[in-house]
């Protein structure tokens, strides 16, 4: 389907998914330096059911 006014924004959904995964390493990292200073991390992650 096209038409006018009708655009596909992959880009921008693309920039998203990169900001997400960049977030989600930093966030794991920032556990890693947690959980080696006081032996607990921040986030604690569970299987899920």
């Amino acid at each position: 389907m096209s038409g006018p006014g009708l655009r596909l924004l992959v880009t921008d959904a693309d920039d998203g998914v990169l900001e997400a995964e960049v977030e989600l390493r930093r966030t794991a990292a920032g556990d890693v330096v947690s959980w080696a200073r006081t032996g607990r991390p921040d986030h604690v992650v569970v299987e899920g059911r």
